[in-house]
């Protein structure tokens, strides 16, 4: 039995081996970075004309700034995790609230935002990372370069929009150890 096995495995290779010689590979030619996507929504009372959805981060993000203008800066839940960038820095988020209501089209999507303090300039007031992906049913077509949002509006689709090179394309969330943190503090 053991030597019709081996035998098997013999056909296997040299077959795998001629089909491989047979076809020449397909080479497929490099394009450019799609880049992310901006929405239109509203956050609580404001109105956001440019809220990041990137696929690339594990949680919504807003800044404490945006947080303050909002009201919730004095509700946040302590953090229980700590965010991890693409450079593999990670920092202690300020809290997070959850539950918030974001509104976009005629669609109310709970959503929970971690705040971080971060500089006013960086023109990102909102990031909506795969939780929200997943909760609102998105479907990112890169070829087409464009995503739907199935469970808000099939009926219309948002284009790529290629984003400066200064902007970090993956944030993760990390669970502390010990959970329990009595106050704020960054980890550079």
């Amino acid at each position: 039995m053991l030597a019709n096995s081996d035998k098997v495995s013999e056909v296997l290779q040299e077959s795998t081996h001629q089909f491989n010689l047979l076809t020449s590979p397909t080479f497929l030619p490099k394009v450019k970075d799609q880049g992310k996507f901006t929405l239109p929504c509203t956050l609580g009372h404001l109105e956001i004309d440019n809220a990041l959805v990137d696929s690339g981060a594990s949680i919504n993000l807003i800044s404490l700034s945006m947080a303050e203008k909002l009201g919730i800066a004095g509700a946040l839940q302590r953090p229980t995790t700590s965010i991890i960038f693409g450079d593999a820095t990670t920092k202690s988020p300020l809290g997070v609230f959850k539950n918030y209501h974001l509104k976009i089209g005629e669609c109310i999507i709970q959503t929970d935002l971690t705040v971080m303090e971060m500089e006013e300039e960086k023109d990102l007031p909102l990031l909506l990372g795969t939780p929200f992906l997943s909760t609102v049913g998105a479907s990112i077509d890169f070829h087409k370069q464009e995503v739907i949002l199935h469970k808000v509006n099939s009926l219309v689709s948002y284009r790529l929009q290629p984003r400066g090179s200064d902007f970090c394309a993956t944030i993760d969330s990390n669970e502390v150890k010990g959970a329990s943190v009595s106050s704020p503090h960054y980890h550079p």
